[in-house]
């Protein structure tokens, strides 16, 4: 904000940055970045840290921003973690239609189906 980026921006910019900081950090670790592994709301805090901090900003009070940013991101990430907060996944969606439990079978491997597979020879 202080090279006279909007609010928007700013935001996405400090998620970006607490999201890319992490992953990386998960890599040189030589582990699954956090941010995919379906855990607490890694990126959502962020999210929302990152917009406190630009609010308190434009409020004129940046020192408190970031003392609140701190105590949001731990309070909000320990009990999401606490409490199994997640967004949802799109790995367990169920369709709800006809059409959409079609298409989804349609979308799977022969094999997956219980159906058997051609490319091998069942011997007797």
């Amino acid at each position: 904000m202080a090279v006279g980026l909007g609010w928007l921006p700013a935001i996405l910019l400090g998620t970006l940055t607490a999201v890319g900081g992490g992953a990386l950090r998960d890599v040189i670790l030589g582990r699954v970045p956090a941010v995919f592994g379906g855990n607490g709301l890694y990126a959502t805090v962020a999210l929302m840290v990152a917009a406190v901090t630009v609010l308190c900003s434009y409020l004129g009070i940046p020192e408190v921003g970031i003392g609140l940013g701190i105590a949001l991101a731990l309070v909000f990430r320990l009990t999401a973690v606490h409490y199994g907060w997640n967004l949802p996944s799109g790995l367990d969606w169920q369709p709800h239609s006809k059409l959409a439990s079609l298409m989804r079978r349609r979308s799977r491997p022969a094999t997956r189906r219980g159906r058997k597979s051609h490319s091998r020879k069942e011997e007797p």
